[in-house]
């Protein structure tokens, strides 16, 4: 799946709301290579020594993460640096709404899923085809 510059862009901001600010966050391990497809893993920050039970939760989170990072994976994301893509006017008003149920998508962790949430957006607000 190829995707532009301003929709992976999105992916990213969306990425970070899912995890909700847990210190963890899904990241591409590629360096800007226009061919090959991107390659997601989790990058968490330790945050020195806490209870049992808050370490129990931040494992949820790490493991919620892969999961997610997981299924980017599986869609073989190449991210098109020289596409231009732009919010159609009409539709920048409800890019509010839009970004909460993209979040969601993502948050299922299911490839399928998110796969049809970044072609939606493409549709809707691109008004283009993936």
């Amino acid at each position: 799946m190829t995707i532009s510059r301003r929709m992976n862009y999105l992916l990213e901001n969306a990425l970070r709301e899912a995890l909700r600010d847990q210190h963890i966050e899904v990241y591409s391990l590629n360096d800007f290579d226009l061919e090959a497809p991107q390659h997601y893993g989790v990058n968490w920050c330790a945050m020195g020594t806490k209870p049992v039970e808050d370490a129990k939760v931040y494992a949820k989170w790490l493991e919620r993460a892969a999961e997610i990072a997981e299924a980017l994976n599986k869609l073989e994301i190449v991210v098109d640096y020289l596409e231009e893509t732009h919010v159609l006017e009409e539709k920048k008003a409800e890019w509010p709404k839009w970004t909460v149920s993209f979040i969601h998508a993502i948050e299922t962790a299911d490839a399928d899923i998110i796969k049809s949430a970044i072609e939606k957006t493409y549709r809707v607000f691109f008004g283009k085809e993936v």
